[in-house]
């Protein structure tokens, strides 16, 4: 029972509440984009994409990272509650190296549109 609170506690206070903050900030910033190109174009006919959670991405870093990460953590011998922390914390450099790739080919794109 101790250790559901413990695994609760990871979830609902570190992954729940920074995928909150990613969605405010990532609608907001969508919602800002539209608005100028609204005003740049001079029309209100303007739509942008939703911003949420990728699946399928999801699904790739749950099994290809996170859970290696847990295995590995069980192996090297770490408790439970540490290898818990350890493998959050190996999703959040996965994902913060996913995002410093994902802002340089966002750069990139202009070339490859040349293409």
């Amino acid at each position: 029972a101790q250790m559901n609170v413990f695994i609760n506690d990871v979830i609902y206070s570190k992954i729940v509440t920074g995928m909150c903050c990613t969605m405010i900030f990532g609608n907001t910033y969508y919602a800002w984009m539209a608005w100028r190109m609204m005003r740049r174009e001079k029309t209100t006919n303007v739509c942008t994409l939703p911003y949420g959670i990728n699946t399928p991405a999801a699904f790739a870093f749950i099994f290809g990272v996170i859970a290696k990460a847990a295995k590995e953590a069980a192996a090297t011998g770490m408790s439970m509650e540490e290898g818990v922390l350890y493998a959050w914390r190996v999703g959040c450099v996965a994902n913060l190296v996913s995002g410093f790739i994902a802002t340089l080919c966002g750069f990139a794109g202009p070339l490859i549109v040349k293409v």
